[in-house]
């Protein structure tokens, strides 16, 4: 009953937070589970780039490194800029 009770409330709460939230939410979970179809440029010290295309799901933080999954294979990207757009 405690677990019914809770999923409740976390429902009754992201449904007055807004339809924007909870789209972005489902959107969060494809993107963990299956990947989203993405565009990620990755740019390297020295001026060159590497593009991916396809179904890319993104591992990791906001820190020095992440990882991209293309097609289950990991790539890990360290101390680089990227930049990845939803197609």
């Amino acid at each position: 009953m405690k677990k019914l009770t809770m999923v409740f409330m976390i429902l009754v709460t992201m449904n007055l937070t807004g339809c924007t939230v909870w789209s972005d939410g489902l959107k969060e979970m494809k993107s963990d589970i299956s990947g989203l179809d993405r565009v990620c440029t990755i740019y390297l010290e020295n001026g060159e780039t590497i593009v991916y295309e396809g179904k890319i799901r993104l591992d990791g933080e906001a820190t020095s490194f992440g990882h991209i999954l293309v097609d289950g294979k990991r790539i890990s990207v360290y101390h680089t800029s990227m930049v990845c757009i939803e197609k």
